[in-house]
């Protein structure tokens, strides 16, 4: 963990979660570790001039590792989420039921048969029947200029 660390009951945090995201301790954007008492252990998220960089982890009540993420420079980088059960609920690109099946990859969605749903590239979104088969395919054409 970042030094210093606070926790997010302190009084002389300021967050703004609208427009500019940030956060703020006595009155400087923050560099550090931001501990939420709520959990045991406790989760926390590193602050890098009072934007997420470095580590989040989320741990549910009873103790449960639930989500750990990486940021950059206040950007999402990478993660890994579990449900309640253990299970893995995500990572990479992939979504799972909560009984271990897989739902989502990069983006597609699954039938229950494995089968792609859809995919979207560029300009074209495709649907599939759960056979596999093309059903829809959508083109999207631009033909204004935009400022």
């Amino acid at each position: 963990m970042r030094t210093p660390i606070i926790h997010s009951d302190d009084p002389d945090l300021e967050y703004n979660m609208w427009g500019e995201n940030y956060l703020k301790y006595r009155g400087s954007l923050f560099t550090g570790t931001l501990l939420y008492n709520d959990t045991t252990p406790p989760s926390y998220v590193e602050y890098q001039n009072g934007d997420y960089h470095g580590n989040s982890v989320t741990y549910s009540r009873n103790g449960t590792l639930i989500e750990q993420s990486t940021y950059e420079n206040g950007n999402y980088a990478s993660g890994t989420e579990w449900y309640d059960n253990g299970q893995l609920k995500s990572d990479a690109g992939h979504l799972y039921a909560n009984d271990g099946k897989l739902i989502q990859k990069k983006g597609s969605w699954l039938y229950p048969n494995g089968m792609k749903r859809n995919n979207y590239e560029h300009d074209e979104s495709n649907l599939f029947s759960s056979k596999g088969e093309l059903a829809i395919k959508t083109i999207l054409t631009r033909t204004a200029n935009y400022k």
